[in-house]
């Protein structure tokens, strides 16, 4: 039951930060990318789990971290409430498919457009499984700021398993 960094994210979690304090994640799963922000020198974490039991492992995980706060529910229903909590550019993890993807980033991003600031900076996990959709999420994260630089990023040995979107 003990947290640890997640050195796939580590890096690249550190590289893209830039003056960013807030990491946003959509997929808490067991905490470690949670975690590993942290640690790569985020401020705060705000995070959504839509699985009770991993919501619950997090709770305990995270009980004496101050600067953790989590969500219980589907990402389209709790990142406008999250959303609410944030008045600067943040980092967003979005990484809310499980084990398919079911249009959930599309989703995700249709809410974050909405957002009052435009140059938030998106990570996008596990982008085989949605392998036919790249193109529609570059257009929805074009949507959001046509300033965003968008590159494919590596993890472990996975060619372009991850997406960044970021503007200079």
């Amino acid at each position: 039951m003990t947290l640890h960094i997640d050195y796939a994210h580590y890096d690249q979690f550190k590289k893209y930060q830039k003056d960013k304090k807030i990491f946003i994640e959509t997929g808490t799963n067991q905490g470690n990318s949670s975690y590993t922000a942290l640690q790569s020198g985020f401020e705060k974490v705000i995070s959504v789990e839509i699985e009770e039991s991993l919501y619950n492992l997090c709770l305990e995980k995270f009980k004496d971290y101050d600067n953790v706060i989590l969500f219980h529910g589907d990402s389209k229903d709790a990142l406008p409430k999250m959303l609410e909590m944030v008045d600067e550019s943040a980092f967003f993890w979005i990484d809310a498919h499980y084990d398919h993807y079911d249009g959930e980033a599309h989703i995700e991003l249709d809410i974050i457009k909405e957002h009052h600031i435009n140059t938030h900076t998106i990570m996008v996990d596990d982008l085989p499984s949605m392998v036919d959709q790249c193109d529609a999420l570059i257009e929805k994260i074009k949507e959001i700021n046509q300033d965003y630089i968008i590159e494919y990023l590596d993890s472990n040995n996975n060619k372009n398993y991850k997406l960044i979107a970021y503007v200079e």
